[in-house]
């Protein structure tokens, strides 16, 4: 029998085959905006991340549960210190696939938001969690990670998916 882990990292991989809106790549126009400081960094399905809160997160970030190769690829081209870690290696590849084609530089981390963060304390100056935290067993203590990790004053964002998005 499969944990949580192993179901999710084969569900988001499944997603990249079938090539889930999530898991496509940002095109490189979208990388060419992002340098010259424009910005839409997808978050929501319905909206982008306010520019303005992405520049009020600082410079070092933390992408967590965030791979398919968009928010990291674009806050790197933005100008932002990004690290990202994720659970799966397909989503994983996708973020690659842009740095590489990019010239663009941030760290990428295969690993579960359910496990305690390979990061020292105080490290980041933001996180940022894109609707993952519904895939978790438990939530609270990847929060208690994020606080751990985070500069005194950082900002935490997330997003959540309405539960009544999974009923029948």
């Amino acid at each position: 029998m499969q944990n949580n882990e192993e179901l999710n990292k084969s569900a988001w991989n499944s997603e990249v085959i079938k090539h889930n809106y999530w898991t496509k790549a940002v095109s490189q126009e979208q990388i060419e905006r992002a340098k010259n400081k424009d910005l839409t960094l997808p978050f929501l399905i319905t909206k982008p991340m306010k520019q303005e809160w992405v520049n009020e997160l600082g410079n070092k970030l933390l992408l967590a549960a965030a791979g398919g190769g968009q928010q990291a690829p674009l806050l790197s081209a933005y100008g932002k210190d990004v690290t990202l870690i994720d659970i799966s290696d397909l989503q994983l590849k996708q973020d690659e696939y842009v740095k590489q084609r990019d010239k663009l530089s941030f760290k990428i981390i295969q690993g579960s938001i359910s496990d305690p963060l390979p990061f020292e304390a105080n490290s980041f100056d933001g996180v940022i969690n894109p609707v993952s935290i519904n895939f978790i067993k438990s939530p609270l203590p990847f929060y208690k990670e994020v606080h751990r990790v985070l500069k005194i004053g950082g900002a935490f964002i997330t997003a959540f998916a309405n539960p009544a998005l999974y009923m029948f």
